[in-house]
Formats: structure tokens, C-alpha cells, sequence
């Protein structure tokens, strides 16, 4: 997990060049590759505090990504810093990726609309479902696990502490608030009840399932 020990046990540390400064191939000789990272092939559920959801959609709005893609990056600076971050960001734009995972299906001949089922988690709290690699649900887990909190509750601490600052995670109470049963249901895979939105009503605030209705369809 921890590449920065990897290489020092190894005897790989790179030095600086020659004006104190590292360039592109200096870092990503220093950094190995975490390409495995691109793999989104396990999701976590996670109940976000409505103040928080709206944070996270304005912040990943303004800066053109989307809300699983701001949240995944974050996470790779938190657990395997930002030195590691960089080197993935430049490995991703030499090869050519991108992050989009679905695709949407053109329907625009056809007669229907489309809706959204949104889970109804209680006054106050959104679904968020995010999507990653294996290595890092593994690397998060273990992080969760030494906090002695489970895996949904430290990322959710995550996301408010990149969103609202560290400073807010003493107030927990007032900040993330009590969840109600229907919100620790979602994130431990229960079903919980949900409404159906239209298109124009939903906003894209935390997951939901989009599904199309053929006309006549409610």
C-alpha cells in the first residue's frame, strides 16, 4: 500500500535534480505505476449529510468533474498522498483515459422519458454510491479499521473533512448528524424505500437509478 516505504526499503530513492526541482520522468521513476486504481469495480454506499451532498455538487460542478471522480482523487491524495496523485494524473493524460464508466443510451427517437429512483434515507441525509478500485477499498478498509470505524463512516469523514475542513470533524453531531435507520440500511446493502423523480425535478444530488419510461409508463 504505501509506496513511499516500498522504495526506500528497495534503495530506490530518487534524488533531486541539479536545481532542486523534480520533473515529469524524475516523478514517475520515483512513483510506481497505481494503474490498478482505474479499475472502478467495487462500489461502497455511503448516506451524506445534505449540506454536504450540495457542497460536493457545486464543488465537482465548478470544476467540470463528476461528483465520483472528485471524490476518487481526493482519496488517492488521502491515502497515498499527493505525490502519488500527480504521478497517476500524468500516467492518465499520457495514456489517454478518461473516467467516464456508463455510458448513456440515446433514446431521443422514442417515445418516453426518462425518471429517477432516488433512495429516501430520512429529513437530511442523501445516498452517495461510489465507485473504485479493489486496492483502494482494501487500502481504505485497513485505514477504517486502525480509526477503529467502518468502512462507510470514515469515508464519509473523509468527505466532509476535504469539503468542510478538518476543523469541522470535532463538531461531528452538528455537521454529519444522526442517521436514521433508513440511512444505515442503504449503506449495509438493505433495501430502502424509494421515490420516483422526473428528469427536470432531479438535480443530481447523491446516486440514483436512472430508468427510462416507455409513453404511457408512470
Amino acid at each position: 500500500m504505501w509506496w513511499f516505504v516500498r522504495n526506500e526499503q528497495a534503495g530506490t530513492q530518487q534524488r533531486l535534480t541539479s536545481n532542486g526541482k523534480w520533473g515529469e520522468k524524475e516523478l514517475l521513476a520515483h512513483v510506481p505505476d497505481m494503474s490498478q486504481l482505474n479499475q472502478h469495480d467495487v462500489a461502497v454506499k455511503i448516506w451524506l449529510p445534505e449540506v454536504v451532498a450540495r457542497t460536493l455538487k457545486w464543488v465537482a460542478d465548478y470544476e467540470g468533474v463528476s461528483q465520483s471522480s472528485w471524490v476518487r482523487e481526493h482519496l488517492t491524495a488521502y491515502v497515498y498522498g499527493q505525490a502519488a496523485l500527480l504521478a497517476h494524473r500524468i500516467r492518465a493524460k499520457r495514456a489517454g483515459d478518461n473516467d467516464t464508466r456508463f455510458m448513456l443510451i440515446d433514446r431521443s427517437n422514442e417515445s418516453g422519458r426518462w425518471v429517477y429512483k432516488v433512495p429516501q434515507l430520512g429529513k437530511n441525509a442523501v445516498a452517495f454510491k461510489l465507485w473504485m478500485s479493489t486496492q483502494m477499498q482494501e487500502d481504505l478498509m485497513a485505514l477504517a479499521g486502525h480509526a477503529g470505524i467502518g468502512l462507510s463512516p470514515f469515508l464519509r469523514e473523509a468527505v466532509v473533512g476535504e469539503l468542510l475542513g478538518r476543523g469541522s470533524l470535532p463538531e461531528r453531531p452538528d455537521i454529519i448528524g444522526m442517521p436514521s435507520v433508513q440511512a444505515l440500511a442503504w449503506e449495509q446493502g438493505d433495501e430502502v424505500p424509494t421515490a420516483v423523480i422526473e428528469a427536470a425535478d432531479f438535480h443530481d444530488l447523491g446516486y440514483a437509478d436512472r430508468l427510462w419510461l416507455d409513453e404511457g409508463q408512470t
